[in-house]
């Protein structure tokens, strides 16, 4: 089951609440899925990594691949209580009101001036280490186009580079996406469904002025719509 979830992004909770309503019977007797060895279920283990190693709760539960509210129930159960600022639910007026905020990427407890607000609440990650792994992903996925250049004319400067997916039906997501969740895997296998193209060259072909090298398709009007 774990497995199926890492492979999926998801937590092993999602996929045993799918298992459960698709009525599908789970291998483990004791209903989860999950050894009596998880180590979420030891006091000891969860301590050290919370309070002595100082890790967030977020950053342990995508370590291990367990939902985040799996941590905070199991904080609660076992009476460790959550540094000040870390995520719990929290209403909207009690977000505004917060003066500061524990970042689940470094840990540290920070002034609510270093994070930004979104939508539904302040960003989980403060703004030093947004910025940084937003340059992160943007150079890896770089680095995959100028590697394979434009399939067409060769173009290699990574800002003029593009994917194109030679199958529309079989995408899945958007490249950017899936590599700005740091979702290698993912981005790897859709990527695989594509070429790289150069703009000039991506416009040609979605134009059907240019076409693809042997052994790619080009999808018809109707599929690009």
């Amino acid at each position: 089951m774990n497995s199926i979830a890492k492979e999926c992004g998801v937590s092993a909770s999602d996929i045993y609440n799918r298992l459960r309503f698709f009525k599908i019977k789970t291998r483990n007797p004791q209903g989860r899925g999950y050894s009596s060895s998880v180590r979420y279920k030891d006091r000891e283990w969860l301590y050290g990594e919370y309070v002595t190693e100082g890790k967030s709760s977020h950053k342990i539960a995508h370590e291990n691949n367990w939902s985040h509210q799996t941590i905070l129930r199991r904080l609660a159960m076992f009476g460790i209580d959550p540094r000040p600022g870390s995520s719990t639910k929290l209403t909207w007026t009690e977000k505004r009101e917060q003066t500061e905020k524990e970042c689940v990427e470094c840990g540290k407890l920070l002034p609510i001036s270093e994070f930004v607000w979104a939508i539904c609440g302040w960003n989980a990650r403060c703004t030093p280490c947004r910025r940084k792994m937003d340059k992160e992903r943007k150079q890896w996925v770089n680095d995959i186009k100028t590697q394979r250049r434009c399939c067409l004319c060769g173009e290699s400067r990574e800002f003029a580079l593009e994917f194109h997916h030679t199958d529309p039906k079989k995408k899945i997501a958007a490249i950017s996406a899936l590599a700005f969740k740091m979702d290698k895997e993912r981005a790897l296998a859709e990527i695989d469904k594509c070429v790289v193209l150069c703009r000039n060259c991506h416009a040609g072909v979605h134009a059907h002025v240019l076409s693809l090298p042997s052994g790619y398709r080009v999808p018809d009007e109707k599929e690009e719509r």
